[in-house]
């Protein structure tokens, strides 16, 4: 598993560094879960809505979006409201990088959207408001060529 919080690597383990970072509440606003187990992808998404989100107002404190459908604006309108009851509004965008390596259509610079909605997400990504937590869960990448990479490296640099 990958997991990407401050986007710096460590010769450390990412399911040691997350489980490290939950205990000590240092998640950050943006986290990039990825790997060959996909179990351990979904329960790091889970751990994660359970430290974050209380139970008793999940209906308003944590939001699934769907990637096909996604826009900027649905990103930042979810992420801008205040959690209600929990410790941190939580917003997951399951398989933001899908198993070919492409990003939310509206997204992609080569799909129906435009360079400026992937550089817009990615600009609100970097200064999201105190409290508000985003989770991106990517696929297991079918296709290794470096072209079908290019989402992730517009994600993590």
């Amino acid at each position: 598993m990958w997991y990407s919080s401050t986007m710096i690597r460590t010769d450390e383990h990412a399911y040691l560094r997350i489980g490290k970072d939950i205990k000590t509440g240092k998640i950050p606003g943006l986290v990039v879960l990825h790997g060959e187990e996909q179990y351990l992808v979904d329960f790091y998404v889970s751990a994660l809505v359970k430290k974050y989100v209380s139970e008793a107002s999940k209906s308003l404190d944590f939001a699934e979006l769907d990637r096909e459908s996604l826009t900027v604006d649905e990103v930042i309108e979810n992420l801008e409201t205040v959690s209600i009851l929990s410790e941190r509004k939580v917003v997951i965008i399951r398989d933001f990088i899908d198993a070919k390596g492409r990003l939310p259509k509206k997204l992609d610079q080569k799909g129906s959207g435009s360079k400026d909605a992937l550089e817009a997400f990615l600009g609100y990504a970097d200064n999201m408001p105190d409290g508000a937590l985003l989770i991106l869960t990517a696929a297991k990448q079918e296709d290794t060529r470096a072209a079908s990479r290019r989402a992730y490296s517009a994600l993590v640099g």
